[in-house]
C-alpha cells in the first residue's frame, strides 16, 4: 500500500472516530435533562467542532488524492482544520466549570457556591466572547489578506494562520494550568469537608471518576501544545502523524469529557432525586433502588440529635 492510499485510509478511519464522538454527544444529550445552558454550550460546540473535523478530513482525502476537477480554498480547509481547537477549549471550560460547581454542592457551601458561580459565569462570558471575536478577526484576516486558491495539507502557510497556530497552543497551556490550580484551590479548601464524608456511593465514584478524568484530560491538552508549535517549523509530512496526533490529544481528552459531562448530569439529577426524597419522606430518604449501584447509601442516615452540616 502507497502512503497516499495509507493516507486516505488512516483519514477515513478518523472520519470514523469524530463520527462516533458526535453521534455519542447527541446520545447523551436525548438522555439527559435539566442544566439548559450549560447542555446547550457543551452539545453545539461538541456537535460543530466534530462535523467540521469530518468535514476538513474529507478534503483532505480530496486534495492528497489531487480531484483535479474539485476547487478546494486553502483559507477554508484551515479554518475547518483549526477551528475546532477552539470550539473544544469552550467545551473543556465547560465541564471543569461545571466540575468546580459540584464540587461545591459536594462541599455543602451552597451560599458561596451560588456567588461563586455567579462571578465565573460572567468572567467565563467575557473571556469567551472576546476571545472568539479576536478569532473571528484573524480567520477574516487571513482570507483577505492571504488568499490561499489552492488547499495544502501542510498548515499553517500564512503568517496569520501562524498567529492563530500560537494562539491555539498558549491558549491550551494558560487555561489548562488555571483551571488547574483553580481545580486545586477548591480540593485543598474543602478536603476535610469532603474526603470520606459521602452519603451515598454514587457520591463517591463520582468524585474519584471526576478527579482521575479531569488529570488525564489536562496531560493530554499540556502535551498537545507543543507538538502544535513544533508543527509550525518542523511540518511532519507521513501518513500515520494525524492518527496519533488527533487520536491521542484530541480523540482521547474529549472522549473522557463527555464521559465525565454525562456522569456529571447523571449525578445533579441523583442529587435532585435524593433532595426530593428527603423532603417528602426524610424516615426513608436513604432507602432507595438497591439495583443502582449508583443510589446504594456508604452509610446510614444521622438521628435527629446528630447535627448536620451546614
Amino acid at each position: 500500500m502507497s502512503d497516499l492510499d495509507s493516507y486516505g485510509w488512516s483519514h477515513a478511519a478518523l472520519i470514523g472516530v469524530y463520527l462516533t464522538m458526535l453521534l455519542a454527544s447527541v446520545w447523551v444529550l436525548i438522555k439527559s435533562s435539566g442544566q439548559i445552558m450549560e447542555r446547550t454550550i457543551f452539545h453545539v460546540f461538541f456537535f460543530l467542532g466534530c462535523s467540521a473535523k469530518i468535514i476538513s478530513f474529507v478534503l483532505y482525502i480530496l486534495i492528497i488524492d489531487d480531484i483535479k476537477h474539485i476547487d478546494i480554498n486553502g483559507n477554508l480547509v484551515y479554518l475547518l482544520t483549526t477551528a475546532p481547537s477552539f470550539l473544544y477549549l469552550t467545551v473543556y471550560s465547560v465541564v471543569l466549570l461545571k466540575c468546580i460547581d459540584v464540587y461545591q454542592i459536594l462541599s455543602f457551601h451552597s451560599l458561596y457556591r451560588d456567588i461563586t458561580k455567579k462571578k465565573i459565569l460572567i468572567i467565563f462570558a467575557i473571556c469567551t466572547t472576546l476571545f472568539y471575536l479576536s478569532l473571528s478577526i484573524l480567520f477574516i484576516l487571513d482570507f483577505k489578506l492571504y488568499p490561499e486558491p489552492k488547499a495544502s495539507v501542510n498548515s499553517p502557510v500564512s503568517k496569520i494562520q501562524i498567529v492563530i497556530q500560537i494562539l491555539d497552543a498558549s491558549i491550551y497551556i494558560l487555561a489548562s494550568i488555571g483551571f488547574f490550580f483553580y481545580m486545586y484551590y477548591f480540593y485543598t479548601k474543602y478536603y476535610s469537608e469532603i474526603e470520606g464524608k459521602f452519603k451515598y456511593e454514587y457520591q463517591t465514584k463520582f468524585y474519584k471518576r471526576v478527579i482521575a478524568v479531569i488529570l488525564s484530560t489536562f496531560v493530554a491538552f499540556i502535551l498537545r501544545s507543543p507538538f502544535v508549535i513544533l508543527s509550525i517549523f518542523f511540518p511532519l509530512d507521513v501518513w500515520w502523524k494525524d492518527v496519533v496526533y488527533y487520536g491521542l490529544f484530541e480523540c482521547l481528552p474529549l472522549s473522557l469529557l463527555l464521559y465525565v459531562w454525562q456522569l456529571i448530569i447523571k449525578f445533579l439529577k441523583q442529587q435532585s432525586r435524593n433532595s426530593v426524597e428527603g423532603l417528602e419522606n426524610p424516615t426513608t430518604a436513604d432507602t432507595l433502588d438497591k439495583n443502582d449501584n449508583f443510589k446504594t447509601p456508604l452509610i446510614k442516615k444521622p438521628n435527629a440529635k446528630t447535627k448536620l452540616l451546614s
